[in-house]
């Protein structure tokens, strides 16, 4: 069992671990893997629009197989003077070791409009393998709500960056509010030399504080699907992704409200 786990961690997961291991939040992850609209810092400018501080825990299991989890902690400090973000993501299996530290910084330029930047550190580790040096990115992004019902966001991943292995995305998305229980997501990305791609996904409150989360993603295109609860200080999140060939992804979240 533990070879074959090896050869599936090899040959699968490194061509999946680019969009898997970016630090998403739970909701992002059953919103259809949204980057720009995540109300977590994926965006950094979002961090303005943050209601309190909070602290948040999660993990990510891949394929439904208990070795491959990622193990992530995040605290969000909103203030009046710089909001900040920090989140630290860690993936081991065997002798092969992924861990990413996340900063985030952004400032209202007006009540409505909001920029932001990440620097991110991640360092790759296996044995016999040259990529051991630490890889540092930054990200640039841009949130501005219209009004009540529709927010435009704007994300530039890998603005700069160290090394050859991230290419630099665009991620431009818009959240509409049909009415107070249901929001709608649409969001666009393309790295500049494949086709581009596409997000998309509902967030329905079926009861106070409660939930259903649903979407698609379409590189490769899958389904996603989510739920969320509410209750006191905390809420807890649950997020399924779905691989075309390797089957059902999950993640489970719980964050508390300071």
């Amino acid at each position: 069992m533990k070879t074959f786990l090896s050869f599936l961690f090899f040959c699968a997961v490194p061509s999946t671990m680019a969009t898997d291991f970016t630090g998403l939040d739970v909701r992002s992850v059953s919103l259809g893997r949204t980057h720009a609209l995540s109300e977590s810092f994926v965006n950094p400018s979002y961090l303005s629009f943050q209601p309190q501080k909070s602290i948040a825990t999660s993990v990510y299991n891949q394929f439904q197989i208990k070795e491959l989890n990622t193990y992530t902690l995040e605290g969000i400090l909103p203030n009046k003077y710089l909001d900040a973000g920090l989140l630290v993501s860690e993936f081991f299996y065997a002798n092969y070791q992924q861990c990413l530290v996340r900063t985030g910084f952004s400032k209202k330029v007006t009540s409505r409009i909001a920029v932001g930047a990440n620097l991110r550190f991640q360092k790759i580790s296996m044995d016999n393998c040259e990529y051991t040096k630490p890889f540092i990115s930054a990200d640039l992004g841009l949130f501005f709500r219209l009004n009540k019902k529709i927010d435009l966001a704007l994300l530039v991943e890998n603005v700069v960056d160290n090394s050859s292995l991230d290419k630099c995305i665009l991620y431009a998305g818009t959240t509409y509010t049909i009415i107070s229980p249901c929001k709608l997501l649409l969001e666009f990305y393309s790295d500049f030399n494949t086709a581009p791609g596409v997000s998309a996904g509902t967030e329905i409150e079926l009861a106070d504080h409660f939930y259903f989360r649903m979407g698609l993603h379409s590189s490769p295109f899958a389904p996603t699907f989510g739920l969320s609860f509410s209750f006191d200080a905390f809420t807890v999140d649950l997020a399924l992704d779905k691989h075309q060939i390797l089957g059902f992804s999950s993640m489970l979240g719980v964050t508390y409200h300071l």
